[in-house]
């Protein structure tokens, strides 16, 4: 939960071929928050396959940290992307 009582959770979506990193925020009484994302809704394609959120964090900044895997045709990579508090993917994130 954000400061501001929203109600963020993150895992994956699918996108009709395969999965990809997916973030949702939801007001305090659960509708969904249509300032973040794409009408309260994100996703990112990390790599060409399947990609699964595990582990969302907010960092001190108001970031969202978003970890989990990759699928790399051969194997699972760990993946992590951040997002800014509006639901951007933040470029400039290179851990």
């Amino acid at each position: 939960m954000q400061d501001d009582g929203k109600i963020v959770v993150g895992g994956y979506s699918h996108n009709g071929t395969d999965k990809d990193f997916a973030v949702v925020r939801y007001e305090s009484d659960g509708s969904l928050d249509t300032t973040f994302g794409d009408g309260g809704k994100l996703t990112t394609p990390v790599g060409s396959g399947d990609e699964i959120g595990y582990s969302l964090a907010l960092d001190a900044q108001g970031n969202l940290i978003l970890a989990g895997e990759s699928d790399n045709g051969t194997n699972d990579d760990f993946a992590i992307s951040r997002y800014t508090g509006d639901g951007t993917l933040d470029n400039t994130f290179d851990p």
